[in-house]
């Protein structure tokens, strides 16, 4: 009854120090509450460290979808490069082939042309020897002198370029699936692709 008046009439005759110190008090508790209130970022008690939380793992997943669609075009990159490769290796190989084929037929004449060397080299040697032998020799010579000698165990390959026949249809058709994995290969990549970005969108959405 009697402060309400006094308060009403003259707010600011604090008439002793206690009076003082308590308006203080006031005002240091009001002051604090106000920078308080300035810097209060959570309206919902202990939601803060929970949405940060969440920011740091938003941040951490569209690095870690960063880091997959690096990888995966490594991947791409690596694997076109290798069937890329599998197909230039594919085309030289079928041009190696007749070469090939042509050097065994040379290296095989050469080797019945010196087969046939070493035999007549053996035949005149031979006969120079049963020659002799007949000319000094008592009895008749035996009955094999007559025969021509014969170059056994050394004989002439038979070919078969059959066996080493690759159809062009068939060089086709594996350039032909090197090429379709290929194109299997991009298309897996844009599929990846696709469905990371489809999953950053939709994490993006529920921020």
């Amino acid at each position: 009854a009697q402060t309400l008046p006094s308060l009403i009439s003259d707010p600011f005759n604090l008439g002793d120090i206690n009076s003082v110190l308590i308006a203080g008090l006031g005002m240091l508790f009001a002051f604090g509450a106000l920078l308080e209130g300035r810097a209060w970022r959570d309206p919902y008690p202990g939601y803060e460290g929970a949405a940060e939380a969440r920011r740091r793992a938003a941040r951490n997943f569209h690095r870690m979808i960063g880091d997959s669609l690096a990888d995966l075009k490594d991947l791409e990159e690596e694997f076109i490069e290798k069937v890329g490769n599998e197909r230039s290796s594919l085309r030289d190989r079928r041009q190696q082939v007749p070469r090939i084929l042509e050097g065994r037929k040379r290296l095989v004449q050469r080797y019945a042309s010196f087969r046939a060397h070493v035999q007549e080299t053996g035949r005149a040697l031979l006969s120079i020897y049963r020659d002799a032998n007949r000319k000094a020799r008592k009895a008749p010579p035996p009955a094999h002198f007559s025969e021509s000698w014969v170059l056994d165990g050394f004989e002439v390959p038979a070919l078969d370029d059959a066996a080493y026949n690759f159809p062009d249809e068939d060089f086709r058709a594996a350039d032909e699936a090197l090429r379709e994995a290929t194109k299997k290969l991009q298309n897996a990549y844009g599929e990846g692709i696709t469905w990371i970005e489809k999953r950053a969108v939709e994490a993006g959405s529920a921020e």
